[in-house]
Protein backbone atom coordinates (compact mmCIF):
# COMPACT_ATOMS: atom_id res chain seq x y z
CA UNK A 1 0.00 0.00 0.00
CA UNK A 2 2.84 2.39 0.83
CA UNK A 3 4.39 1.67 -2.57
CA UNK A 4 1.14 2.60 -4.36
CA UNK A 5 0.78 5.86 -2.41
CA UNK A 6 4.44 6.72 -3.06
CA UNK A 7 3.98 6.03 -6.80
CA UNK A 8 0.85 8.22 -6.97
CA UNK A 9 2.61 11.07 -5.15
CA UNK A 10 5.60 10.73 -7.48
CA UNK A 11 3.36 10.89 -10.56
CA UNK A 12 1.50 13.96 -9.27
CA UNK A 13 4.77 15.70 -8.40
CA UNK A 14 6.19 14.95 -11.86
CA UNK A 15 3.10 16.34 -13.56
CA UNK A 16 3.31 19.52 -11.48
CA UNK A 17 6.94 20.05 -12.46
CA UNK A 18 6.31 19.54 -16.18
CA UNK A 19 3.21 21.74 -16.26
CA UNK A 20 4.97 24.60 -14.47
CA UNK A 21 7.62 24.70 -17.21
CA UNK A 22 5.19 24.66 -20.14
CA UNK A 23 4.78 28.44 -20.48
CA UNK A 24 8.56 29.01 -20.56
CA UNK A 25 9.09 26.22 -23.04
CA UNK A 26 6.28 27.58 -25.18
CA UNK A 27 7.81 31.05 -25.54
CA UNK A 28 11.18 29.42 -26.22
CA UNK A 29 9.64 27.31 -28.99
CA UNK A 30 7.80 30.30 -30.47
CA UNK A 31 11.02 32.34 -30.33
CA UNK A 32 12.80 29.67 -32.38
CA UNK A 33 9.95 29.43 -34.88
CA UNK A 34 9.57 33.19 -35.37
CA UNK A 35 13.24 34.13 -35.05
CA UNK A 36 12.65 36.77 -32.35
CA UNK A 37 13.06 36.70 -28.57
CA UNK A 38 9.67 36.41 -26.89
CA UNK A 39 10.92 35.42 -23.42
CA UNK A 40 9.88 38.68 -21.75
CA UNK A 41 6.35 38.60 -23.17
CA UNK A 42 3.23 37.73 -21.21
CA UNK A 43 0.94 35.09 -22.68
CA UNK A 44 -2.57 36.57 -22.58
CA UNK A 45 -4.42 33.85 -24.44
CA UNK A 46 -3.42 30.30 -25.29
CA UNK A 47 -5.59 27.82 -27.17
CA UNK A 48 -4.44 24.46 -28.53
CA UNK A 49 -6.79 21.97 -30.16
CA UNK A 50 -4.11 19.64 -31.56
CA UNK A 51 -4.60 16.01 -30.66
CA UNK A 52 -5.94 12.74 -31.89
CA UNK A 53 -4.29 10.27 -34.21
CA UNK A 54 -3.10 12.75 -36.85
CA UNK A 55 -2.42 15.71 -34.57
CA UNK A 56 -4.78 17.98 -36.48
CA UNK A 57 -5.88 21.22 -34.89
CA UNK A 58 -4.78 24.77 -34.29
CA UNK A 59 -2.68 26.69 -31.80
CA UNK A 60 -3.48 30.32 -31.07
CA UNK A 61 -1.33 32.38 -28.74
CA UNK A 62 -1.59 36.08 -27.94
CA UNK A 63 1.46 37.64 -26.27
CA UNK A 64 1.70 41.14 -24.82
CA UNK A 65 4.90 43.12 -24.21
CA UNK A 66 5.62 46.03 -21.88
CA UNK A 67 6.19 49.34 -23.69
CA UNK A 68 9.99 49.26 -23.42
CA UNK A 69 10.10 45.73 -24.86
CA UNK A 70 7.81 46.61 -27.76
CA UNK A 71 10.53 48.66 -29.43
CA UNK A 72 13.04 45.83 -28.98
CA UNK A 73 10.63 43.34 -30.59
CA UNK A 74 9.95 45.78 -33.45
CA UNK A 75 13.69 46.19 -34.05
CA UNK A 76 14.23 42.41 -34.03
CA UNK A 77 11.41 41.96 -36.55
CA UNK A 78 12.75 44.72 -38.83
CA UNK A 79 16.13 42.97 -38.88
CA UNK A 80 14.68 39.52 -39.62
CA UNK A 81 14.17 38.63 -43.29
CA UNK A 82 11.43 36.14 -42.40
CA UNK A 83 9.11 38.98 -41.33
CA UNK A 84 7.30 41.33 -43.74
CA UNK A 85 5.64 44.71 -43.32
CA UNK A 86 1.87 44.82 -43.68
CA UNK A 87 -0.30 44.72 -45.72
CA UNK A 88 -0.75 40.98 -46.10
CA UNK A 89 -0.60 39.46 -49.57
CA UNK A 90 -4.08 38.92 -51.08
CA UNK A 91 -4.03 35.20 -50.21
CA UNK A 92 -2.95 35.77 -46.62
CA UNK A 93 -5.48 38.56 -46.17
CA UNK A 94 -8.18 36.14 -47.36
CA UNK A 95 -6.89 33.39 -45.03
CA UNK A 96 -6.91 35.74 -42.02
CA UNK A 97 -10.04 37.85 -42.66
CA UNK A 98 -11.93 36.10 -45.46
CA UNK A 99 -13.11 37.47 -48.78
CA UNK A 100 -16.58 37.90 -50.19
CA UNK A 101 -17.61 38.64 -53.74
CA UNK A 102 -21.05 38.84 -55.31
CA UNK A 103 -20.91 35.16 -56.20
CA UNK A 104 -18.75 33.50 -53.53
CA UNK A 105 -16.92 33.72 -50.25
CA UNK A 106 -13.61 32.26 -49.13
CA UNK A 107 -12.24 31.92 -45.63
CA UNK A 108 -11.32 33.06 -43.16
CA UNK A 109 -9.17 30.10 -42.15
CA UNK A 110 -7.34 31.69 -39.20
CA UNK A 111 -10.24 31.24 -36.76
CA UNK A 112 -11.39 29.51 -33.64
CA UNK A 113 -13.67 26.51 -34.07
CA UNK A 114 -16.70 28.80 -34.01
CA UNK A 115 -15.35 30.77 -36.99
CA UNK A 116 -14.32 33.78 -34.90
CA UNK A 117 -11.56 35.82 -36.57
CA UNK A 118 -8.52 35.90 -34.29
CA UNK A 119 -6.26 38.62 -35.71
CA UNK A 120 -7.30 42.27 -35.43
CA UNK A 121 -7.26 44.42 -38.53
CA UNK A 122 -4.24 46.68 -38.26
CA UNK A 123 -2.46 48.81 -40.84
CA UNK A 124 0.89 49.41 -39.20
CA UNK A 125 2.56 46.12 -38.34
CA UNK A 126 4.44 43.06 -39.42
CA UNK A 127 3.64 39.48 -40.30
CA UNK A 128 5.38 36.13 -40.50
CA UNK A 129 4.23 33.26 -42.74
CA UNK A 130 5.61 29.76 -43.10
CA UNK A 131 3.79 27.14 -45.18
CA UNK A 132 4.59 23.69 -43.78
CA UNK A 133 2.60 21.82 -46.43
CA UNK A 134 4.38 18.70 -47.77
CA UNK A 135 5.89 19.19 -51.20
CA UNK A 136 6.04 22.97 -50.87
CA UNK A 137 9.39 24.11 -52.30
CA UNK A 138 9.25 27.66 -50.88
CA UNK A 139 7.59 27.90 -47.44
CA UNK A 140 7.33 31.71 -47.65
CA UNK A 141 5.37 31.59 -50.91
CA UNK A 142 1.59 31.75 -50.52
CA UNK A 143 0.72 31.97 -54.24
CA UNK A 144 -0.78 28.44 -54.30
CA UNK A 145 -2.16 28.62 -50.79
CA UNK A 146 -5.79 27.95 -51.74
CA UNK A 147 -4.85 25.17 -54.19
CA UNK A 148 -3.62 22.83 -51.45
CA UNK A 149 -5.51 19.73 -50.35
CA UNK A 150 -4.94 20.62 -46.68
CA UNK A 151 -3.47 23.43 -44.59
CA UNK A 152 -0.32 23.17 -42.53
CA UNK A 153 1.04 26.63 -41.86
CA UNK A 154 2.22 29.11 -39.26
CA UNK A 155 1.28 32.77 -39.37
CA UNK A 156 1.99 35.55 -36.89
CA UNK A 157 1.04 39.22 -36.70
CA UNK A 158 2.78 41.86 -34.61
CA UNK A 159 1.05 45.11 -33.71
CA UNK A 160 3.76 47.62 -32.66
CA UNK A 161 1.19 50.20 -31.56
CA UNK A 162 -0.28 47.82 -28.96
CA UNK A 163 2.89 45.73 -28.42
CA UNK A 164 0.96 42.52 -29.03
CA UNK A 165 1.95 39.45 -31.02
CA UNK A 166 -0.68 37.07 -32.43
CA UNK A 167 0.46 33.56 -33.36
CA UNK A 168 -1.52 30.90 -35.21
CA UNK A 169 -0.53 27.43 -36.34
CA UNK A 170 -2.91 25.18 -38.28
CA UNK A 171 -2.57 21.49 -39.12
CA UNK A 172 -5.33 19.77 -41.09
Amino acid sequence: MKKIIFTIILIIFSLMIFSSCSSENQTDELSKTLGINLDEGTIIENLDTHGGFHGDGYTYIKISFKDDLGKIITDEIKNNEDWCSLPFTDNLHTAVYGKETNSSSIGPIVTKNEGQILFPSIKNGYYFFFNRQNGNSNPKDDSNFFNQYSYNFTIALYDPNENVLYYYELDT
